[in-house]
């Protein structure tokens, strides 16, 4: 049984001050390869040659993939180093990343 008072409440809010429109990141392409527990959270992911592995610390995220790789975090763009690495803080909360000049995301996890 609905209460019609939180009804109307919601209605008061979604006029008053509306969710934000958010574009659904959906997993496309990659394939967990690994979730291992270790100081944080590791996250190994693949698409044909293509790696991402990832370590989730709190909100610190540090990841490897293909030297020189655009990533995005949420709203946030990193590009990898010489070396593959990457390294940032992230909000805690659902998170996923993404390789898009390759068209890859990972499935979302919470930081």
């Amino acid at each position: 049984m609905r209460d019609p008072l939180l009804d109307s409440l919601a209605a008061l809010f979604d006029e008053i001050d509306p969710p934000p429109d958010v574009v659904e990141a959906r997993p496309t392409g990659f394939t967990p390869m690994a979730l291992e527990a270790t100081r944080g959270t590791a996250l190994s992911f693949h698409h044909g040659q293509v790696r991402l592995h990832l370590q989730l610390d709190g909100t610190h995220l540090t990841g490897i993939t293909e030297p020189g790789t655009a990533i995005r975090i949420g709203d946030l763009d990193v590009t990898s180093d010489a070396d593959g690495w990457f390294r940032t803080e992230i909000a805690s909360g659902p998170v996923c990343v993404s390789l898009p000049e390759l068209g890859l995301t990972t499935g979302w996890f919470i930081a």
